[in-house]
């Protein structure tokens, strides 16, 4: 028995939840699972999203949104016109191009250890943005050692 208060669900049955509750236009909190987004976000992060519609979206946000029958927390690497390009920080090389109305929600809060993380303040978008660059290197480095870049 699990004594941490914690309860799994499947994640159809869980984001049919939150997208119920988005709808309603209320913003969701649940605790982030994945490593997709380090280093910036980290497994069991305390993320708040809101809906889609209280934003106007930039380069640098990160969004929930469905992609492939699937849904992801990745970061906007690039607007074009009706599409939108999304990364995951700790993804090598994968990008998904997705449509304006499969992006869900906006992740708005950040809490971890009990502390807020500001992750669109001009330095967190900058470091996102060189972190980005630096996917080839990053993927040599993963080559040669492993994934020893996310090590703490």
């Amino acid at each position: 028995m699990n004594n941490t208060g914690i309860k799994t669900i499947p994640n159809e049955l869980f984001f049919e939840h939150v997208m119920s509750l988005l709808e309603e236009g209320k913003a969701v909190k649940f605790a982030l699972r994945g490593e997709s987004m380090r280093p910036f976000l980290k497994q069991n992060d305390l993320i708040t999203v809101k809906p889609i519609r209280e934003v106007s979206l930039k380069k640098g946000h990160i969004v929930l949104a469905q992609w492939n029958a699937k849904f992801v927390l990745h970061r906007i690497i690039r607007l074009e016109q009706k599409k939108i390009y999304l990364a995951g920080d700790g993804n090598l090389s994968q990008i998904e191009e997705v449509s304006e109305n499969d992006v869900i929600a906006f992740l708005s809060e950040v809490t971890r250890d009990g502390r807020s993380i500001d992750l669109y303040s001009k330095s967190a978008l900058f470091y996102a943005s060189v972190w980005l660059r630096l996917r080839f290197f990053r993927k040599v480095w993963h080559k040669l050692f492993g994934s020893k870049i996310y090590k703490r």
